[in-house]
Formats: structure tokens, sequence, C-alpha cells
């Protein structure tokens, strides 16, 4: 996977801060398109302007939650259907400024 199909984002977990991959954008895209809305319209009814829509769906933007419940809702679907959370078993606290990630 390379880097512009996925981003990284910091999560504090239980007093640790964890760094793991998210890929929500395609997630988005394809319940954006079920729904048959464009991404002004999407933009539109959960008051997100359609650039920022737009920079999510290429992975290049990582939501606030709150910026994903409105978009979930705008679609009808719960927060954790629309943007799961990746297995954090696998995710070890970052470490003096670089993230790492367990070995499989």
């Amino acid at each position: 996977m390379t880097e512009d199909e996925s981003r990284r984002t910091a999560h504090v977990v239980g007093g640790a801060r964890l760094i793991f991959t998210v890929q929500w954008g395609p997630r988005l895209r394809l319940a954006r398109q079920r729904a048959e809305m464009s991404q002004w319209r999407l933009g539109i009814k959960a008051r997100v302007n359609p650039t920022n829509l737009s920079r999510i769906e290429r992975g290049e933007y990582v939501p606030s939650d709150e910026v994903r419940w409105r978009l979930a809702r705008a679609l009808g679907l719960q927060v954790a259907e629309l943007f799961p959370y990746p297995d954090t078993s696998r995710v070890q606290p970052e470490t003096a400024g670089s993230p790492t990630e367990a070995a499989p």
C-alpha cells in the first residue's frame, strides 16, 4: 500500500497515543455512490465543504469525529459502518516520535 492510498492517524486509546493507517476514502466514495449522491449533494446534506469531501475520498484528509458523524448520518449509516477503526491489537504505542506497527 502506498502513502497515496492511505494515511496515518493518531488516536489516544487508554492513555497511549496510537498510530495506524486508515482507508476511509474508498468506503466513503462507495457509500456515496450507492446512495446516488454527488459530492456536492452529500457536502450540502452533511455540511461539509465539497472540496474537503473530495480530499477525504482521495485519502488526503482525515476527517474529525464530528465530520465523520455528519457524513454517516447524511448517508443513513452508523459511523462505525462507514468509518471502521482497524484492529488496534496489532498497533504499538508511538515511541521516540516514530510510529511503529507490530509484526503480523
